[in-house]
Formats: C-alpha cells, sequence, structure tokens
C-alpha cells in the first residue's frame, strides 16, 4: 500500500493512515470506513493510477472484505425495480408533469428538461441513492448488480458517471449523472431490470 501511495505520489496524511490501520483487528466500521475512503479517491484523484490503487489496497484486507459488504448491506435496504417505478409515480405526480412525459418515461427517454431534471433528482432523492453533497451512492448501487459483475468492473462507470466536473447545478448534476449510467453497461442491465418489471405490471393490470 505504502510503496504504490509513495511510487504515484499520493502522500495524503489521512490516506496513509488509513494504509497504516491494523486491519487484522479492525471492527467492521473501521474497514468500511477505509474502503469508503478508497472510492473516494477513485472518484477525486489522479484518474491514471486510483482506480489500481484501490483494488491493491483490497486485496490487503481481502480477510476483511466480507465485513464490508455485511456493512453496506446493514446500513442500506437493497433497492428493487418495484421501489424505483414507485417511486417515478410519487415524483411524477409531485412534479405535476405533463402526461405526454409518460411514454417517453417508460422508453428510458429522458429529455434535457428542466421538469425532467426535477423528476430524476426526485426519484434517486426518494430512494436515498443520491446525495446533493456527493452525488449518486455508487458503493449502493453496484451493491444491486453484483450478479452482473463485480466490483471492479462495477465502481469505475458509476465513478466516472459520478463526476461533476463543469460544477453543475445540484438537478442538472444528478440529471447528466444518471444519463451517463443509463449509456454504460450498468444502464442496459438497469433498463433491462426495470423494463421487464414494468412490462410485468401492464400485463398483470390488463388481466386484472
Amino acid at each position: 500500500c505504502l510503496w504504490f501511495l509513495a511510487l504515484n505520489g499520493f502522500n495524503d496524511e489521512f490516506t496513509i493512515l488509513s494504509c497504516n490501520l491494523n486491519l487484522d483487528n479492525a471492527t467492521s466500521n473501521e474497514v468500511h470506513s477505509v474502503y469508503y475512503h478508497y472510492t473516494l479517491l477513485h472518484i477525486n484523484r489522479a484518474r491514471k493510477y486510483s482506480h489500481t490503487y484501490i483494488y491493491i489496497c483490497k486485496c490487503i484486507i481481502n480477510k476483511k472484505l466480507s465485513l464490508c459488504d455485511h456493512q453496506i448491506n446493514a446500513d442500506h435496504e437493497e433497492t428493487t425495480e418495484d421501489d424505483f417505478l414507485s417511486a417515478g409515480e410519487r415524483c411524477f405526480q409531485r412534479e405535476r408533469l405533463a402526461a405526454s412525459y409518460q411514454r417517453r418515461f417508460d422508453n428510458f427517454e429522458y429529455p434535457d428538461e428542466e421538469p425532467v431534471h426535477r423528476y430524476v433528482h426526485c426519484i434517486w432523492t426518494e430512494l436515498k441513492l443520491w446525495n446533493d453533497r456527493t452525488g449518486f451512492n455508487v458503493e449502493h448501487i453496484a451493491a444491486l448488480y453484483r450478479d452482473k459483475a463485480n466490483t471492479e468492473v462495477l465502481v469505475p462507470i458509476l465513478s466516472e458517471c459520478n463526476r461533476n466536473t463543469q460544477n453543475e447545478p445540484t438537478l442538472r448534476w444528478c440529471y447528466k449523472a444518471f444519463k451517463c449510467v443509463l449509456n454504460s453497461r450498468v444502464g442496459q442491465w438497469f433498463k433491462e431490470d426495470v423494463g421487464r418489471k414494468l412490462h410485468e405490471r401492464r400485463v398483470g393490470n390488463h388481466v386484472g
């Protein structure tokens, strides 16, 4: 850990302290904190090396990684496709959007318009997967797709979309981050899962 830090210029005091933690005796909260801050490094530090650094350090603490996963699951109830659709319905009503938007949303079309920005922000805030200061909760969203790919694939995709390099206002940042995810592999899985659930609802309503 420290060798890689020195080689690539990571001399942040917190990072060095984190690497020096006695992880053999660490609690789940301590290990989760280290992993969380390594994820922040991926978002905020040198793009060329930080992803490698995160996972080198993950290998060093691999005996404790199950505690990280346990902590994530304990802190956040897993979000389902039903949750997304239900939040969408509530936000559609709350934002008083024109009925013409619904068909577009059902086809995963989100035009770059102010009412849509509010709608998208409302959904992800409602699901507790968006924070106006830090953006999407990368770890929790990645956890939803662990059956599709491993963390090393998921976190970089989500972290890249989560960056607010142009210091956009909150609603537009959330909208652009969501659109970025939609255009990624994660977005493809998201559309497949939500689309399947939407179809099931329509069939159920038709039968009923």
